[in-house]
């Protein structure tokens, strides 16, 4: 399975020590989801059609790095949920890949950039 990541989770990022044993496949981009930033630091994607562009990294992972991954990223809180998004890989080919995207109503405008 493949894992678009494109916050915190990115290599070098300090929260990419969830993805330790995961195979690092290769930069990519997503046209479907956009990306803000919440306070200073917290980076989220939500569903915009038609507008998005988001630059993230691509990893191979497995089922336990998933169920993971739901805990840390608070899927059953209803923080972020798992989703299924079209990432254009930077040699080219277009891969479907998770991702994690954003639940609540984003802040007014002004606190998120």
């Amino acid at each position: 399975m493949l894992l678009f990541v494109y916050g915190t989770l990115k290599r070098g990022q300090r929260n990419h020590r969830q993805l330790a044993g995961c195979e690092y496949v290769g930069d990519g981009v997503c046209t479907t989801y956009s990306m803000y930033t919440i306070g200073a630091t917290y980076p989220v994607i939500v569903k915009e059609e038609g507008n998005g562009l988001v630059n993230g990294e691509v990893f191979r992972v497995t089922d336990e790095h998933l169920r993971a991954l739901d805990v840390f990223e608070d899927v059953d809180g209803g923080l972020f949920v798992r989703v299924s998004a079209d990432i254009t890989m930077d040699f080219g080919e277009s891969v479907l890949a998770f991702a994690y995207a954003y639940v609540p109503e984003l802040p007014p405008l002004g606190i998120w950039s």
